[in-house]
């Protein structure tokens, strides 16, 4: 596992969100909090706790903004996940669409399960659109996660460790034209492994749900499934659907850019 550098970006601005609340039969309402409450609620067979999310905007704020109150939330949501009774150490982050802000709640959470000392396997897996090798800088040459589930590279020749921090990242190396290769389980499976093999917590940046038909079956075999939408621009049908079709999976839901 190789070292690397991080320059991260620095936050603007606090963010926002509200709670959903959830039963059997999926999200029932969500209410009306004013904008100084930034809270989420998980399923009612966990503790509900708060947390917030940032958007793309307003960058890593572990990093940036260290004693400010969206790292604060993230810190209360990370204590609340790690009380859960997970069958895996596997956070999931997807989205009820593209451009919700997944990379940013994905990076945050891991730093700060890192920030609590514990290891954490950060796994981009939005093969279609790539963030990680800009945001964190990776050789041209090196290969990706995509290289790993073709069965062209292992796991740890992808992997490398951010800066000084417990966080150990495989990112995409090139843009696929589609998410199909999530589909190869056996390939999927070797990097899942390795990460839950090498870390103590695994946290996967995934496609939004209608990029990827394999979403929904790794959301069953997941630890805490979150899935990010943006306020005022994921519309409500959409967000609905989503919902829906992560079913009794679902445990979180980050809404951003609550005005």
């Amino acid at each position: 596992m190789k070292s690397s550098p991080v320059d991260l970006p620095q936050a603007a601005s606090r963010p926002k969100v509200i709670p959903t609340r959830r039963t059997s039969s999926g999200i029932t309402s969500i209410p009306a909090y004013g904008p100084s409450v930034p809270t989420i609620a998980s399923r009612p067979d966990i503790a509900a706790d708060t947390t917030v999310n940032t958007s793309a905007k307003d960058g890593f704020v572990l990093v940036s903004d260290p004693d400010g109150e969206a790292a604060h939330r993230y810190r209360e949501i990370v204590t609340a996940i790690m009380r859960g009774p997970w069958p895996r150490k596997r956070i999931m982050v997807t989205s009820a669409a593209s451009g919700e802000g997944k990379t940013m709640t994905a990076v945050n959470l891991a730093l700060v399960l890192a920030e609590m000392g514990r290891s954490v396997f950060l796994a981009e897996l939005n093969l279609m659109r790539p963030r990680y090798r800009y945001v964190f800088g990776r050789p041209p040459e090196a290969c990706g996660t995509e290289s790993v589930l073709k069965g062209e590279a292992s796991p740890d020749e992808v992997t490398f460790q951010l800066g000084d921090t417990r966080v150990a990242v495989a990112s995409v190396a090139v843009p696929m034209p589609n998410n199909d290769l999530l589909r190869k389980q056996e390939k999927l499976a070797t990097l899942l492994d390795y990460g839950a093999s090498a870390c103590e917590w695994s946290v996967l940046d995934l496609p939004s749900i209608y990029e990827c038909s394999a979403i929904q079956e790794l959301a069953s075999s997941a630890g805490p499934v979150v899935m990010v939408a943006r306020a005022h621009k994921t519309k409500v049908e959409v967000f609905r659907s989503a919902t829906m079709a992560l079913g009794n999976d679902l445990d979180y839901v980050i809404l951003n850019d609550i005005a």
